[in-house]
């Protein structure tokens, strides 16, 4: 019968390592596997993102993979990448935009903009003085007092209205009606905006309601040592004593009453307070104000450092004073902001699978162990496609947020470290009781001892004498016996069996290996079959080496003397002239080899070949990056940055451009 070799045990039957290999009778064929296109024999990578037959949606970004491709939302959408949605970012508290600023969503992103009475980007916004810049619409006798993101008109002393327009006077004036204003005889009247003022005439002194005279006899005035003062209603007189008289040594001077200017008309800024002096007065600016109190600008103490707010706060000066807010991340009045622990308050945005840590006015999010992402978004790590501590010897299996490591079939550990089972010792070895059980990296061997043929799980006896591989002598009897034979003399023939003597002629002179022919009145010497020579000297034939032996090619030839022996190699059965079948193999790649762990190991019939993984080059055993950046083989757009990395490149848009980076 035909005995059908299936191909596809041995190497994948020549497939691509992407291909699956499908044995057929006398054949097989190959068929490049999901994702892959070629002849099964050569299969590359189909890019389903540059041929478009991604089913990405177009606002997803489309990455390839080996066999496949994945497909991420971009940033301001989510979903599983097939499907995105627009993040409304307004609707999520807090979301970046200043407290004093409309959020309005767009799609896939969102604006900030600061409320009226406010200017900034957005993300800060800072309250417009609209008293100080002369944006303000006050009505120019009204006066203007800004607020926080507004303004505040209000008409001045002796007018009335909104502030706005729609002013009235309606001042009087009090001085011009002796019925209507309360100064006194002794008293000035003046007129003020909205209402009047009264001031104590010379000599007086008091609030111009109530004037009093000013007695300057006491104290105040010094006539001449013989002149008396007399005082009078808003003066006074140097009377000379009795015996003088006014001879004109007698001085009378002028006397001056202090006008309080700060009372009256003064040009003291509104901004300033009026202290008045003796024959004059002094202006000095409010806190809050610098100048020369008839000039007061507005001091800027955010500006000029002066301001008392907490290093974490902002500061927003204001007319005469300022106002200190907390940034963002941090709580208080202003002059004391203390940190908001977002982790333990829950309104830090981290996955489920991040870890949290506060810091000062902010927070952090860290993927644990096992995932990848920025910490807001966390993804299972395949550990077994990186780098991983499993053992060339085991299995990597990919759990979620970590991996598991299980040693291959012939091996025993952890999956890290796993070490080879020698199942001839441990007694689990399958081999035939005539054969030799030989322990290999991962594996074993049976091998059917001498005298018997087999797998190694099967062995019988060879019938050396009926296959030709016994070595008597031609005069003699071979006789098999179990794994072996033996060799007798034929009767007339003396020796052990491997050598005869015949009785030919007991003076010929044949070498041992040749046969004697009797002829008439002589004799002649021929070498036995397996030896050349003269008959007198006989040298055996290495068959072997001269190719005539007729041993099978996937047999191994041994030369004996004057004869040849054919073995199959291992792997297959037979005579040794005709060797069939595979009935056992060592798989170097599951066992230990010495391919790179950046290379690919294919078992092929008695060996194995090692092939350089996709980004790699060398001979398999060593196995260098190729920097397809620098040779020119990355495919990235004219518009992106190439990075090279290990095995691969990535391929990032330039600013200004959005894409995959190969579009």
């Amino acid at each position: 019968f035909n005995l059908d070799m299936n191909e596809c045990l041995i190497g994948n039957g020549k497939c691509h390592n992407m291909a699956v290999c499908n044995n057929t009778k006398g054949s097989y064929t190959c068929k490049c596997k999901s994702g892959y296109s070629g002849d099964g024999k050569t299969c590359s990578d189909i890019d389903e993102c540059s041929i478009g037959t991604a089913k990405c949606h177009h606002n997803a970004t489309c990455r390839n993979t080996d066999g496949n491709y994945t497909c991420s939302c971009k940033p301001g959408y989510s979903g599983n990448g097939f499907k995105c949605a627009d993040i409304d970012e307004c609707s999520i508290k807090p979301n970046k935009c200043h407290h004093n600023a409309t959020c309005s969503n767009t799609d896939g992103n969102y604006t900030c903009t600061c409320k009226p009475g406010y200017s900034g980007n957005g993300l800060n916004c800072q309250d417009i003085n609209e008293c100080s810049n002369g944006t303000a619409k006050c009505h120019h006798n009204a006066t203007c007092r800004n607020t926080i993101g507004n303004y505040i008109c209000t008409c001045k002393p002796g007018y009335s209205g909104n502030g706005y327009n729609f002013i009235i006077s309606t001042d009087i004036d009090e001085c011009a009606n002796t019925s209507i204003h309360a100064c006194l005889p002794h008293a000035y009247c003046t007129n003020t905006i909205g209402g009047h003022k009264c001031t104590c005439k010379p000599g007086f002194i008091g609030n111009g309601q109530n004037c009093t005279d000013i007695n300057e006899c006491n104290g105040t005035i010094t006539c001449q040592a013989n002149a008396t003062c007399t005082n009078t209603l808003g003066s006074y007189k140097c009377i000379c004593n009795n015996g003088y008289m006014a001879n004109g040594t007698m001085c009378t001077g002028l006397v001056i009453t202090d006008i309080n200017e700060c009372m009256g008309r003064n040009n003291c800024h509104a901004n300033a307070t009026c202290t008045n002096t003796v024959g004059s007065y002094k202006c000095n600016c409010n806190s809050g104000f610098s100048g020369n109190g008839a000039t007061c600008t507005d001091i800027d103490e955010c500006s000029i450092g002066t301001a008392k707010c907490h290093h974490n706060a902002t500061c927003n000066n204001t007319d005469g004073n300022y106002s200190c807010t907390c940034k963002p991340g941090y709580s208080g009045n202003g002059l004391n902001c203390t940190d908001i622990d977002e982790c333990s308050i829950g309104t830090a945005k981290c996955h489920h699978n991040a870890t949290c840590s506060n810091t000062d006015g902010n927070y952090t999010c860290t993927c644990k162990p096992g995932y990848n992402g920025d910490g807001q978004d966390c993804k299972d790590i395949d550990e077994c496609s990186t780098n991983n501590s499993c053992s060339m010897k085991s299995k990597c299996s990919n759990l979620v947020g970590s991996y598991k490591c299980i040693c291959n079939s012939g091996y025993t550990g952890n999956g890290h470290t796993c070490k080879d089972i020698d199942e001839c010792m441990n007694g689990t070895a399958k081999c035939h009781h005539n054969a030799t059980c030989s322990n290999t990296d991962g594996s074993y061997t049976c091998t059917c001892k001498p005298g018997y043929s087999g797998n190694g799980f099967n062995c019988t006896d060879i019938d050396e004498c009926i296959n030709g591989t016994a070595i008597c002598h031609h005069n003699a009897t071979c006789r098999n016996t179990i794994g072996n034979y033996t060799c007798t003399c034929k009767p007339g023939y003396s020796g052990n069996g491997m050598n005869c003597a015949g009785s030919v002629s007991k003076s010929a002179k044949c070498h041992p290996n040749a046969k004697c022919n009797n002829t008439n009145g002589n004799y002649t010497c021929t070498c036995k079959p397996g030896y050349s020579g003269n008959g007198f000297n006989c040298q055996d034939i290495d068959e072997c080496s001269i190719g005539t032996a007729k041993c099978h090619h996937n047999a191994t030839c041994k030369n004996t003397d004057g004869k040849y022996i054919c073995t199959c190699k291992p792997g297959y059965s037979g005579d040794g002239f005709n060797c069939t079948g595979i009935l056992h193999y060592i798989d170097e790649c599951s066992t230990n080899n010495s391919c790179s762990m950046k290379s690919k190991c294919h078992n092929l019939v008695g060996s194995y070949k090692c092939i350089c993984n996709s980004g790699y080059t060398g001979n398999g055993h060593t196995c260098k990056d190729i920097d397809e950046c620098s040779n020119g083989t990355a495919k990235c757009h004219h518009n992106a940055t190439c990075k090279n990395t290990d095995g691969n490149y990535t391929c990032t848009c330039k600013p200004g451009y959005s894409g995959n980076g190969l579009n």
